[in-house]
């Protein structure tokens, strides 16, 4: 290798970590929400957040004391059906109705084949809440 080569690899380096780092921006590669670019906002979540688990970003759709019904028609918080909401997956199972405890949250992705709250239970660890800085717009 020579210097360039590692100067430059360097300097990819302290740009990422200056992105991640220092200004809190992510980029959200899966098609589960719109892909982009987003920035930590360290805010209380509420219905409507984006959120970070892990890596992952996702919108709360459901907030402590809802009542969520999981059926073959989608997911419905309080009566009302999340938009793009039924499985994806056939013979999904169990279609139940639950009451989120106290530091439980239900999130979900704004793609029809997301890997959400319909398929895993409501999470009670969110990293951050997140706005969209730059992000690609949904087709429908």
């Amino acid at each position: 290798m020579n210097r360039h080569t590692i100067s430059g690899a360097m300097g990819g380096i302290l740009i990422v970590y200056l992105l991640y780092g220092v200004a809190g921006l992510r980029w959200n590669f899966t098609p589960s929400m719109p892909t982009g670019l987003w920035r930590i906002t360290h805010e209380r979540p509420h219905r409507g957040s984006y959120v970070t688990v892990e890596t992952l970003i996702k919108q709360v759709a459901g907030v402590p004391g809802d009542r969520i019904t999981f059926s073959a028609d989608g997911v419905a918080i309080n009566g009302k059906l999340w938009h793009q909401s039924a499985p994806a997956v056939p013979n999904h199972a169990p279609f139940n109705t639950i009451v989120l405890s106290k530091d439980q949250w239900l999130l979900m992705g704004d793609n029809p084949l997301s890997w959400d709250g319909r398929y895993w239970t409501p999470s009670t660890v969110i990293a951050n809440t997140v706005e969209p800085v730059w992000v690609k717009k949904a087709t429908k």
